[in-house]
């Protein structure tokens, strides 16, 4: 079985009947994409277009839920498109035929601006590099000698091509792009899986259909499900099968709610997969409601080379052709629910392919990488008390100039939550074996450099 995976911007095939050297890189791609930059997904046959800055926009933060939300914030992408035409000035407001004005608050690049004429919202905050993942789409202000002018939303620019009530710029501009309201993520079945943000009034499940443009594919029914994180516990808070014709249902949602959509098999079973370590595969049908629990369970006795301490779901369903990767820990949820806590044991749906590792690649044989952007990966042996100097001396390649941006991608498990994080780098001082800034490395860490 071959399967194309990509990560960033490289592009691999992987042959699962070769166990050795293909499935340790394997592991280390899905570890490299799993950072506060990546939204950890595969596509399946075919490359993915979309930039890492939206890869960036779609990341989570190490208290983030415990399922990783679609793959990127709602219009995310067009404006990183748009924004690539732009390049910001120095203000100067004697240049003749220049307008002059100040992006603040959530964007990416701050600062005063001076761009030809004629300039509106649109281009100001394209200019500026367009919001940050902790801005908001739905809220920027516009003022002008400290009087607000108007607040503006980006959502119009996503569905009309325009920000409705935009206007042509005099110069003296100050836009301010105010901290995100809510946010709710849709995945599976929709024209649109994304995360959007949600004013108060739009808080319900048929807005955020109206948003995302509905269910998608050609089925008579699809099942909708609302995941609900409270006190650390993932619980289904909503569940209904809906058929394609009908109205969704008004149900009221909260800040954090993911909402999985996909089809309703009805009387027919569904099948589930199990893929294992030597490339062979299981099928499993199935009659009724079955968690992941109940999966393993069926799974038992697990041979002695399967890692307890790492897998994934592959979650089908989007009509972009990507999956949703799942981490778990087997062991971690064993321990949860012996505990009386079943919020991360997950409802197996159809389609679902629980992937199973070889114990000695995960556990034994752990490796560390280095990313340029825009080349493939390399990964290296890690070794107990490795650092980035260590790195860097270890994987032989030309870096680029010293003032290229660095970061490192972490992945780890918790109890059997699959947490993310990037870590800035300061590369020139690492190199240099500072050591306030020659971080010592974790198995699977990816020291990713952007020129």
């Amino acid at each position: 079985m071959l399967i194309s995976l990509f990560a960033g911007g490289f592009f691999m095939t992987y042959d699962s009947k070769k166990q050795t050297g293909s499935f340790l890189l394997r592991l280390a791609l899905i570890i490299a994409m799993a950072s506060i930059q990546s939204p950890g997904l595969l596509r399946a046959e075919e490359r993915s277009a979309f930039s890492s800055d939206i890869v960036e926009a779609a990341g989570e933060s190490p208290t983030s839920l415990p399922v990783q939300m679609a793959d990127e914030f709602y219009g995310a992408s067009r404006l990183a498109r748009a924004a690539e035409r732009y390049y910001p000035a120095t203000a100067d407001s004697n240049c003749v035929g220049e307008v002059s004005f100040i992006v603040a608050g959530e964007v990416r690049s701050p600062g005063e601006y001076s761009l030809p004429a004629p300039i509106n919202l649109l281009s100001a905050l394209l200019a500026a590099g367009g919001p940050t993942p902790a801005g908001s789409m739905r809220q920027v202000q516009v003022y002008h000698d400290g009087s607000l002018l108007g607040e503006f939303d980006l959502y119009g620019f996503f569905n009309e091509g325009r920000i409705v009530d935009d206007f042509i710029f005099n110069g003296g501009e100050h836009v301010v792009v105010m901290p995100h309201g809510a946010r709710v993520s849709v995945s599976g079945s929709v024209a649109a899986p994304a995360v959007f943000e949600l004013k108060p009034d739009e808080l319900n499940l048929q807005q955020l259909f109206e948003l995302c443009g509905g269910f998608a594919g050609k089925y008579e029914a699809y099942r909708i499900e609302v995941i609900r994180v409270a006190e650390s516990r993932r619980n289904i808070a909503f569940s209904a099968d809906v058929s394609a014709e009908a109205r969704v249902p008004d149900f009221k949602l909260i800040d954090g709610d993911r909402v999985s959509v996909y089809e309703n098999t009805g009387s027919r079973p569904g099948l589930a997969f199990v893929q294992f370590p030597d490339g062979s595969s299981r099928k499993v049908v199935l009659h009724k409601i079955m968690r992941l629990s109940h999966l393993l369970d069926d799974l038992q006795p697990l041979p002695d080379n399967i890692s307890k301490s790492y897998a994934e779901i592959l979650r089908v369903g989007r009509p972009d052709k990507k999956y949703e990767v799942i981490g778990i820990s087997i062991e971690g949820l064993s321990k949860m629910i012996a505990a009386g806590d079943s919020s991360h044991d997950l409802v197996i749906r159809p389609g679902d392919r629980l992937v199973l590792f070889d114990r000695d690649f995960i556990e034994k044989k752990p490796v560390v990488g280095l990313e340029i952007r825009g080349q493939s990966p390399m990964f290296t042996d890690y070794r107990p008390g490795m650092k980035i100097s260590d790195l860097l001396k270890t994987i032989e390649v030309e870096l680029p100039g010293k003032q290229s941006r660095a970061k490192i991608n972490r992945r780890r498990l918790s109890g059997a939550r699959l947490e993310s994080m990037g870590l800035q780098v300061n590369l020139s001082a690492a190199r240099r074996g500072s050591k306030r800034h020659d971080v010592e490395l974790q198995p699977f860490d990816v020291l990713v450099i952007q020129p």
